[in-house]
């Protein structure tokens, strides 16, 4: 992360920030996004400033909470050709805005979403934290064991990477 994180404060406003796990739950992995909401849902006590949303499979849906926010974290898989169960961290900048041709409204992938965001005026800061995953081919409603078996620590790193950014997240 060699950009820096953007501030918690905007002059003497504090940022709001939008943690969204997005993914289908009926495709094995691809659905770690979702799971990952579910478990800092479940293990975390958050300030004010920080919504978790579930955004599953919602697609342009999405477009109204990414614009009410400052600052979104993108929980998803991300296949990029690494090891399964690798973390790839995108920043803002080297996010692809190019729309994917062909999809409908609820296929619609992020970089859609956040290229509709800029047109209509407002594009959140973003970092996206991507999860190689073992299997999101597969009809399953459920992570692959290993994908569950890394899940908490991939959780951890989002929570380790928002401490960073000023958030303070209370363990419960």
């Amino acid at each position: 992360m060699g950009r820096g994180h953007p501030a918690l404060f905007i002059g003497a406003c504090v940022r709001r920030f939008l943690v969204l796990g997005i993914g289908n739950t009926l495709l094995g992995d691809e659905g770690f996004g979702v799971h990952a909401i579910n478990w800092l849902q479940q293990n975390y006590a958050w300030p004010d400033n920080v919504r978790l949303v579930d955004g599953a499979t919602g697609g342009l849906m999405l477009m109204a909470d990414l614009m009410d926010c400052d600052v979104a974290i993108v929980l998803d898989i991300a296949m990029c050709g690494q090891k399964p169960g690798t973390v790839i961290l995108i920043e803002d900048d080297d996010i692809d805005l190019n729309p994917d041709i062909g999809q409908s409204m609820h296929q619609a992938g992020l970089s859609n979403i956040l290229a509709s965001c800029e047109l209509a005026g407002h594009r959140p800061k973003t970092l996206i934290f991507g999860f190689e995953p073992w299997d999101c081919q597969t009809v399953s409603a459920g992570l692959t064991p290993q994908a569950a078996t890394a899940l908490p620590e991939y959780c951890e790193k989002v929570v380790g990477e928002l401490a960073k950014m000023g958030i303070k997240a209370i363990r419960t």
